[in-house]
């Protein structure tokens, strides 16, 4: 039936199908990157502001991530096309080794490869971190403490 939208079977083309499961495949990833920039909002907020309550922490990261949206994920974004990039052409770098491999050489610069494929997510992941430290910094105010000495028998020196 036409009004049939939870079975794929029922849509008349391949060329549909292949487009539907595409963007729910783009959708869930757009997902879990948010709620992975947001983990490190709500590390960062924790770190930053020396908090003790995560589920505050997590809070207010969502409300960052809900006012400031376009400055709080490009870092994070143009990061992880960066890595992409650089991930892409190694793979590729790779495939194009492994299709003549004749002898230990090749395995070995593979794993080289590989190792350099590990420390470049490894470098990239601190750097993410910084992005959010320093998108933190910029966009979110610390909480407001309160004054230990406002109701003390005398004042600080």
């Amino acid at each position: 039936p036409s009004s049939d939208f939870e079975r794929l079977e029922t849509l008349s083309s391949e060329e549909t199908v292949f487009f539907v499961r595409g963007a729910q495949a783009v959708v869930h990833a757009l997902l879990v990157a948010l709620v992975l920039a947001w983990s490190d909002f709500t590390r960062t907020r924790l770190a930053l502001f020396d908090g003790r309550s995560a589920l505050w922490a997590g809070l207010a990261s969502a409300a960052m991530l809900a006012r400031h949206p376009l400055r709080s994920l490009a870092p994070g974004a143009g990061l992880f096309l960066f890595e992409v990039a650089v991930v892409t052409l190694l793979g590729w770098l790779a495939h194009r080794i492994e299709a003549r491999i004749g002898g230990v050489g090749e395995v070995a610069v593979l794993l080289v490869l590989g190792q350099l494929v590990l420390a470049w997510r490894i470098v990239l992941r601190g750097a993410r971190y910084h992005a959010a430290v320093a998108v933190t910094h910029a966009l979110a105010r610390p909480p407001a403490k309160p004054d230990p000495w406002r109701f003390g028998l005398l004042p600080p020196r």
